[in-house]
């Protein structure tokens, strides 16, 4: 891969990855509509999904990586890389405040207390309704 597709790739994949996706969509709508323990509830139901489609990923990784050393190795050393990555990450973190994914969920439930007005809560259902749909259709088509 050339240096000038390596960078577009980077580029889009960061804007993807900023980009709020349709899990922030519903735990945000659920931290609004239904206070702090339905947006807890929301996040940990979309942690779970991920997880789960984590191991599912993990399952047809393990069977590319048995049939290919260099790529196992690959994997293994960008793996080493990324644990450390965490680890220090967690280590500052520790040294922090709370966590900040909780913390979002708990400043939108507060918010919400605030947002709880019919019309105001029409809107952003509604808002939140169109931006699923079109996510939907989106995934649909591509």
């Amino acid at each position: 891969m050339d240096a000038t597709t390596w960078l577009a790739f980077a580029g889009v994949s960061a804007v993807m990855i900023m980009t709020p996706g349709p899990d922030t969509a519903v735990t945000v709508r659920s931290a609004l509509v239904g206070g702090r323990a339905a947006g807890l509830m929301t996040a940990l139901g979309v942690a779970t999904g991920l997880t789960l489609w984590a191991v599912a990923t993990s399952a047809g990784m393990v069977a590319l990586l048995l049939t290919s050393e260099p790529m196992f190795l690959a994997v293994r050393y960008a793996g080493a890389a990324y644990l450390v990555l965490l680890g220090i990450q967690a280590l500052r973190a520790a040294l922090r405040s709370p966590g900040r994914l909780t913390l979002y969920t708990v400043l939108v439930a507060r918010a919400g207390e605030v947002l709880h007005r019919p019309r105001l809560r029409r809107a952003i259902e509604g808002a939140t309704g169109a931006i699923l749909v079109g996510l939907g259709l989106r995934i649909a088509l591509e």
